[in-house]
């Protein structure tokens, strides 16, 4: 049977100063596998096609779950090599894609309370989320804020 987490883990796809941020703040900015304008119409046509069902609308965001089906313009986003290399570093053993959701936030919303999205103590830690941004994240277009050091 083919050992796709070593392969993944012995990897250098991950350049090593944001190996080194990824250790030492939680969180580390790189370059995605698509420019963003190219997957901002594509987004917008997914979102727009989706069922009531797939459709969250919150205080401050719409959500849209389940982008692993909505396209093969989103399948390079799961399989970016850097991404799977940060996931071999961070969560040390075998994986798997829980989620992928597009999330559009509403400007001028409030920012939310900082907040943990999955405690150590549970059955799903670790976990390693990334966020592709399609729109530069400005204070006015509801970024979302990282704190070095707290994850």
């Amino acid at each position: 049977m083919f050992d796709w987490f070593s392969t993944l883990a012995a990897g250098n796809e991950l350049p090593m100063d944001a190996t080194s941020a990824l250790q030492e703040q939680g969180f580390v900015v790189i370059p995605g596998p698509a420019r963003p304008d190219q997957l901002a119409n594509a987004y917008t046509a997914a979102v727009a096609l989706a069922t009531s069902d797939d459709i969250r609308i919150g205080s401050t965001s719409t959500k849209v779950n389940d982008f692993v089906n909505r396209g093969a313009e989103f399948d390079s986003l799961y399989v970016f090599p850097p991404l799977l290399e940060a996931c071999c570093r961070v969560i040390g053993r075998p994986f798997k894609l829980s989620s992928l959701h597009a999330r559009t936030l509403r400007p001028g919303s409030p920012a939310q309370e900082l907040h943990v999205d999955v405690p150590r103590d549970s059955a799903d830690w670790p976990l390693l989320g990334f966020i592709l941004m399609v729109d530069e994240f400005r204070s006015d277009n509801g970024a979302t804020r990282f704190v070095p050091g707290s994850n």
